[in-house]
């Protein structure tokens, strides 16, 4: 073969100056499996911004060859079944070995990976390979007071809410 990646790759055969129909059988590189997520600069990959936008550094195998860029359909997600999101602006720096990316908006703690290139998607990473975003920090409250029967509105502030509005 030559190098590549994706699933269910056909083979095209040239004899002379004629080139056959695709094959009716069909290949597929190894699926993509993430290994290891590091952070890039001074951010804590147990604390990500929930704003996201922060930068990743990837490794593990069969992400493909230098400079492949992931589209919609290719690239990073990582969740853990209820939150998490889709990286972006990902692309292969180290052939076959490294990728690097861009957190999404996001909330959630225990969220792993899993990678797709050339519409083939890996598995899940380990538990020991995950992220989380900051959690949230309440900084006041309005009013401070209610009824103990309830239904008062109560405003809260703070940081890391994520990007909904809270309710």
């Amino acid at each position: 073969t030559v190098v590549g990646v994706g699933r269910n790759v056909q083979f095209f055969v040239t004899v002379g100056t004629q080139q056959s129909n695709g094959s009716h059988a069909v290949t597929s590189y190894a699926k993509p499996k993430v290994k290891d997520v590091a952070a890039v600069g001074a951010v804590n990959i147990r604390k990500l911004q929930t704003i996201g936008g922060q930068n990743l550094s990837v490794t593990g195998t069969n992400f493909g060859p230098l400079g492949v860029v992931m589209d919609n359909a290719d690239g990073l997600k990582y969740g853990n079944g209820t939150l998490g999101g889709t990286a972006s602006n990902c692309s292969v720096v180290v052939a076959h070995t490294e990728m690097s990316c861009k957190t999404s908006v996001g909330v959630g703690s225990n969220l792993t990976f899993v990678a797709t290139v050339g519409g083939h998607q890996g598995d899940y990473s380990s538990d020991y390979v995950h992220v989380a975003y900051h959690p949230p920090i309440v900084t006041g409250m309005t009013p401070n007071s209610g009824s103990s029967l309830g239904g008062t509105r109560v405003t809260v502030t703070g940081t890391y809410f994520g990007d909904a509005p809270a309710k």
